[in-house]
Parts: structure tokens; C-alpha cells; sequence
């Protein structure tokens, strides 16, 4: 309920404030700033370094809003807000023991794109778009099913990379990106042994997530 609740206050900010953007750029044509909202589906694959943790994602529904400022002819500055929920099966063989569990995280992501227009076909109609950029990864909760012999301690906010490629035919387009974490999800995530007496394996997880997604503007 908690995660729903924030995912309409998402939608319906974004589209109140793309709402005002676009009566601010009638008023002053020197600002172009476009803004809409996305709705994409993406694959998150985490790995552990030091370890061989294996992990398999099925796949997550993302929804996003963005705002993009027009610099020059062919150059943006694109922000976003990203409500991405994902799920995992992973198992880890740790120095002595099988450990299998369930992992679900939500994250609220905000990237800071460069985009550059490669090309543009009459005006607009037709155009397509590649960027690149940082972003910062708030992990909303993290649940874990067994739990009971985990030690972990969650990272609340990860930085990752981002590289795409926007193909647009007037107001919708499609946006394809890869997004490389570069912080670990965790400060801690150690596996203690079956009697819960001393740790046996600690997973330093960082994701890789690729997404395609349909996107609209206003």
C-alpha cells in the first residue's frame, strides 16, 4: 500500500508540474523545457564481486516522469524521477554452506542526462536521440525471505551511469538504456551459518539494469 500510495503521488506531481511547465513556456518562448511521463518494463541482474552469488530477475514495470530543458539546437538536459520495483531469486555458495532466498527492492532513481539529437526528420515528426548521464538510486525497502540468517546493513543511496537511445515519432517515443551501478547496495550482507554461530560469506551486490520504455510529452 505504502509503495502504491507513492506511485500515484509520483504520477500525479509529475503531471501537475508538466501541467505548469507547459503554460510557463507559452508565456516565455526564450524557455523550452518539455516534460511527460514513461512507463517501461526493465531487467535487473545483480553481482556480487568476490563471490558467486547468482541472481535472477524476471523483469519489473517502471514508472517515470521527466522534465527536459532545451540548451541548443540539438543539445537537452534531461531530469528524471523513476519509480522502479524489482524482484529477485539468488542463490550463493558460500565457504561451507547453500543459501537460497528471495530479495525484493523498490527504488526511487533521479538521473541527470545529456542528450544530444543525432537526427531530426521534418521537424520533429521523426527523430532520435542518445545520452548519457549520473544518477542516484534511493532504495525505498528491501525485503528478504528467509532473513533469519542475514546479517545486513542497506546502503540508502546508490549512484550508477547511465546510456541510452531515444527513438521519437512526434509525441511518444521509445527509449532503450542500460544503467550500471557503481556503489554497492548493501555496507553490509553477511550470511552467518545454520546454528547462526559465525559468518560464512558476505555479498557486496551492485546492479545492472536494462529497460526499454514507451514515453509520452506534453
Amino acid at each position: 500500500m505504502k509503495n502504491m500510495s507513492l506511485l500515484f503521488l509520483l504520477l500525479f506531481i509529475g503531471y501537475a508540474l508538466a501541467q505548469n511547465e507547459g503554460k510557463t513556456a507559452k508565456q516565455n518562448k526564450s524557455i523550452n523545457i518539455e516534460s511527460g511521463w514513461g512507463i517501461g518494463l526493465g531487467w535487473n541482474q545483480l553481482t556480487s564481486i568476490g563471490s558467486d552469488a547468482v541472481t535472477n530477475d524476471e523483469g519489473a514495470i517502471d514508472f517515470s516522469v521527466f522534465f527536459k530543458l532545451k540548451v541548443d539546437k540539438n543539445f537537452f538536459l534531461q531530469s528524471e524521477v523513476i519509480y522502479s520495483p524489482h524482484s529477485f531469486r539468488y542463490n550463493a555458495n558460500t565457504l561451507s554452506e547453500f543459501k537460497s532466498a528471495a530479495l525484493n527492492l523498490n527504488y526511487l532513481k533521479i538521473p541527470i542526462l545529456f542528450e544530444y539529437k543525432f537526427f531530426d526528420f521534418t521537424k520533429g515528426l521523426g527523430y532520435g536521440i542518445i545520452y548519457a548521464g549520473p544518477g542516484i538510486s534511493i532504495i525505498l525497502n528491501d525485503e528478504i525471505n528467509p532473513d533469519s540468517d542475514i546479517e545486513r546493513e542497506l546502503n540508502q543511496f546508490v549512484f550508477s551511469s547511465f546510456l541510452g537511445l531515444v527513438i521519437g515519432v512526434g509525441i511518444l517515443s521509445v527509449d532503450i538504456r542500460y544503467e550500471l551501478g557503481l556503489t554497492s547496495l548493501y555496507e553490509k550482507f553477511v550470511y552467518l551459518s545454520n546454528d547462526g554461530s559465525k559468518p560464512i560469506g558476505d555479498l557486496n551486490f551492485k546492479y545492472n539494469i536494462f529497460s526499454i520504455s514507451i514515453r509520452y510529452s506534453f
